[in-house]
């Protein structure tokens, strides 16, 4: 080895060269060439220009190339002495250096090949990196393929300490701080096959992650990058295969960033979510293979939902542990599984592949975290509104709560959204439904559908069956008045009228419930409506049948409070019942709503056969919402307590002001999501009014007959190939009581009801018009003539039943028109039939209706016939009078010309006559004749 001083570099032009730079030095006269004793330190590894090992085979040719190199040291061989004849007595050690993705066989010649195995073999640091300085390049002729032989200018140091060497130990990925999903080719599991097999799992050490590129195979998929694995990698397979991957290596992927990944890449990630529904393990018989178990569920963060598919020992190992699970809501953890994009939609769901793995309800805090973001503190006020309202203090002063959810009655939440006002803290009620909480403050939230939207239903149904009285029967509470007023609205606006209200204790004595009763059915009204709770409208309709009123003729609706889970009251009470119509909110069917009932039949003992109740369904959807809304806000510094302590008894008001309550209600009332019950969407404070359900106590239970709704109003649900559509035909097949097909009229005459007074008026004369008469024998009055045919067929005419007799009214003895009158007024006579004249005065005191007969002033004129050959007919358009001024006229405008042509014209002189005769000829000469100069 030399030091050069004094020298050029120039554009190389001829065979040697500096392949790096492809210029070649010029010695000159001046340059100083000085031999170095000590080269193996001569050359900091700080100056080596590096070749680049995958651009090797592309350099010079063979015994021209000198090159510095850097790698990591891989398949060291033993020292080999030669014993062939030429080279007897020489030894050499062969190994390869690699960047991990390319790979270079060197060889070491004699002193130097031994001392690099020494060196080698007392690395303390592996795997091993070395620096090559003035390595020579060789080229097999047959191969094409270079390697790299030791020089006398050659030096190599093992495991230097330089920014070249750490750069290169960086790009190794170690297990212990790092990990990735990653898959194998065929072509390295077969190179691998004794290291790794697939579908398990590895912990590998020394390996490199590159960009990936589309030739190679293989590749990270996540990161979209390639694994580069070379002699230098280790694998140690993991035994326990359920968790052998600790807790803070899984890297979890938002749910909702699913979409995201490019779809025509596979992707493997690690996900956590909270075990939403589940459906049964269901198991596939595929041609040519072994039958297969799947089961398909769905996780959520408690905002996205993603649907995953298990199969194989992961579908029945999950559910194995879901039957056992005692945790509730389970939350799950799986690691290397793989997205997966649906073939009918853009949905995206998550497989388990060979390498995933799961736990459940497991201690890392990403699991807590979403277990613990709802923290319940359940009070039971046992249906009294004072202790609802202590209750409510208690949260409010003790715990501290940020919302409160669920006063169950109306009459408690009465108290309670006041409580929730004035500490700023929202009150949301899934079950509270009279229309008089609505948004009485701003920080209540009715989450159950009101009452007033289903008054439409009912009024829907009476003009459907033309009825036009009502009887209406409800409960003495704020739930049984709520909503009164808004159907008497609806009824009025659909011509029916309410002809009792009959309010029913909460908890009133059977004698009380029978004298109800039997006072209605006095009444001529046959059609009930009934507003009340479940317990009390079994005890009414327990009665009803007792007393022959669910026969045939009546008509009964029910709200839909006592419609929900009609098929847990006791069989008596649905027996009783049977043909009452009643209403329902309509709950569409959902993929969602039918995993959960058949999760919810399967973890409890209630009958497979009872409805779920749509209260249920609404508090399930509050809780989901509220989760939802707690998620967008996040987590509040307030850890509530939750023994409590002793309330300030001094001032029970002074409650402190929430800070995350308004935030609550306000990701609240933007909460949007598909719930079990249909869609969640808050119009001021309140859920946005859904269809209605007509339905049809029959025997064996309920059947719907139609639906409602604000839109569309009465209509038929019709199913047809598995479909079900709105029909245009409305309520068909409907069974009334007494198991009867024909609709009720809606009214019966009954024998002692009250018949209405009709006063007549008497009078000789006119009897085509009006007459009666009494019949001594019957003792009553017979009225005859036109307005009695009249005045009876209006009565017939009426949709209901009125009874009345006529009562004479004598006039002249009685008294007069105006005293007969007066008897209507002083209700002595219901009404008055007869020819009675509408005056101001009269008008003052009874109401008329429109007249039945004109009346007036006439007058009476002889008829007169003209004669068409009379002469003299065309003197008639004019009379007599205007004919004589017309020829006084014509006589005047002669005399004027005359007088004023007779002097100076001859023909205006001669005798008198001919004066006279021209005064009278000159008018008619000028309307006969026409003018000329003369």
């Amino acid at each position: 080895m030399y030091n050069i001083d004094n020298f050029s570099v120039k554009i190389y032009t001829g065979s040697n060269r500096c392949f790096e730079m492809d210029h070649h030095i010029i010695l000159l006269k001046s340059s100083l060439i000085s031999k170095v004793d000590d080269h193996y330190t001569i050359v900091p590894p700080d100056i080596c220009m590096f070749a680049n090992l995958k651009n090797i085979h592309e350099l010079g040719s063979a015994d021209s190339a000198l090159i510095d190199v850097v790698g990591m040291v891989c398949s060291v061989k033993q020292e080999k002495n030669i014993t062939t004849h030429s080279l007897e007595g020489r030894t050499y050690v062969d190994f390869k250096i690699t960047d991990f993705i390319n790979k270079v066989k060197v060889r070491f010649w004699d002193d130097v090949g031994h001392e690099f195995y020494n060196s080698f073999s007392q690395a303390t640091v592996l795997p091993a990196a070395i620096i090559i300085a003035s390595a020579k390049l060789r080229r097999n002729n047959y191969t094409r393929l270079s390697m790299l032989t030791n020089a006398p200018a050659t030096v190599f140091y093992i495991n230097p300490d330089c920014e070249r060497v750490e750069s290169l130990r960086r790009s190794l990925f170690c297990s212990q701080h790092e990990r990735v999903h990653a898959w194998s080719g065929e072509t390295t599991l077969l190179y691998f096959d004794k290291l790794f097999r697939e579908g398990n799992v590895y912990e590998i050490k020394n390996f490199v992650v590159k960009y990936y590129e589309s030739s190679e195979l293989n590749m990270c998929f996540s990161d979209d990058k390639r694994i580069i694995l070379s002699c230098l990698t280790r694998g140690v397979a993991l035994k326990n295969e359920y968790c052998h991957i600790p807790f803070d290596m899984w890297k979890f992927t938002d749910l909702g960033k699913l979409f995201e990944f490019d779809e025509n890449i596979n992707h493997f990630i690690d996900v956590v979510g909270i075990i939403d529904s589940v459906d049964e393990a269901e198991v596939v018989n595929i041609p040519g293979k072994k039958p297969q178990t799947f089961i398909i569920f769905c996780i959520t963060n408690t905002i996205d939902k993603v649907k995953v598919k298990f199969s194989g020992k992961f579908a029945l190992l999950l559910d194995e542990l879901l039957m056992k699970a005692n945790e509730h809501p389970v939350v799950i953890s799986i690691s290397s599984c793989k997205i997966c994009l649906s073939k009918d939609s853009e949905e995206r769901s998550i497989c388990s592949t060979l390498s995933t793995k799961f736990t459940t309800n497991d201690n890392m805090q990403i699991v807590q975290t979403l277990r613990k973001r709802l923290a319940l503190h359940v009070e039971n006020p046992k249906g009294h509104v004072i202790d609802s309202a202590a209750l409510a203090l208690k949260l409010l002063n003790d715990v501290r709560v940020d919302v409160i959810i669920g006063p169950q009655k109306s009459s408690q939440a009465n108290f309670v959204i006041d409580l929730g006002d004035r500490a700023h803290v929202p009150v949301i009620s899934f079950s509270a439904t009279s229309p008089s909480l609505f948004r009485r403050t701003p920080y209540f939230i009715q989450t159950a559908q009101s009452d007033a939207t289903q008054v439409g239903a009912i009024a829907s149904i009476f003009k459907k069956f033309q009825w036009r009285e009502a009887v209406v029967i409800f409960e003495d509470t704020d739930y049984g008045h709520g909503m009164i007023p808004y159907l008497a609205n609806e009824f009025y606006d659909n011509d029916v009228r309410l002809s009792y209200r009959s309010i029913i204790p909460l908890h009133p004595t059977e004698d009380f419930i029978l004298k109800e009763l039997y006072k209605m059915m006095t009444m001529q009204t046959r059609v009930y409506v009934v507003h009340m709770s479940r317990p009390l409208a079994a005890r009414l309709f327990l009665k009803a049948q007792e007393l022959g009123m669910m026969s045939e003729g009546y008509a009964w609706i029910v709200s839909s409070g006592i419609m929900d889970m009609m098929s847990s009251l006791d069989s008596l009470v649905v027996e009783s019942m049977q043909g009452v119509l009643g209403v329902k909110p309509q709950i569409p069917e959902s993929e969602n709503l039918n995993s959960f009932s058949r999760k919810f039949f399967q973890n409890s003992n209630v009958n497979k056969e009872t409805n779920l109740s749509f209260i249920g369904l609404w508090a399930y959807d509050t809780l989901w919402a509220l989760a939802l809304a707690a998620e967008r806000v996040g987590y509040s510094d307030l850890i509530p307590n939750p023994n409590g302590s002793n309330m300030d008894t001094t001032n029970l008001l002074d409650l402190k002001i929430s800070e995350t309550g308004p935030k609550i209600l306000q990701a609240m009332l933007l909460t949007r999501f598909k719930g079990l019950s249909g869609k969640f969407s808050l119009v001021n404070g309140q859920v946005e009014p859904s269809a209605y359900q007509i339905l049809n106590v029959v025997v064996g239970g309920v059947k719907q007959v139609g639906t409602w709704s604000p839109a569309h109003g009465l209509s038929r649900m019709l199913e047809k190939s598995g479909k079900t559509y709105q029909g245009t035909e409305d309520l068909q097949g409907v069974i009334w009581p007494g198991e009867s097909i024909h609709i009720p009229r809606g009214w019966e005459i009954h024998v002692g009801g009250k018949k209405l007074k009709i006063g007549v008026p008497v009078k000789d004369g006119f009897t085509e018009f009006l007459s009666a008469e009494r019949d001594l024998q019957t003792n009553t009055t017979k009225a005859s003539g036109h307005y009695i045919d009249l005045f009876d067929s209006v009565i017939k005419a009426l949709p209901y039943s009125v009874q009345y007799e006529y009562v004479p009214f004598l006039i002249g003895i009685d008294g007069s028109y105006n005293d007969f009158v007066h008897q209507v007024f002083l209700q002595k006579f219901d009404a008055a039939v007869g020819d009675i004249t509408i005056t101001t005065n009269r008008s003052r005191y009874v109401d008329f209706t429109m007249p039945i007969s004109e009346g007036g002033v006439s007058m009476i004129v002889p008829i007169t016939y003209e004669d068409s050959n009379n002469k003299w007919t065309f003197l008639k358009p004019l009379q007599k009078d205007l004919w004589l001024t017309t020829i006084a006229f014509f006589i005047f405008t002669g005399f004027a010309v005359w007088v004023l042509e007779h002097r100076i014209n001859t023909a205006f002189r001669g005798p008198p006559s001919q004066h006279v005769g021209m005064i009278c000829w000159f008018p008619l000469s000028t309307v006969v004749f026409a003018h000329s100069k003369w």
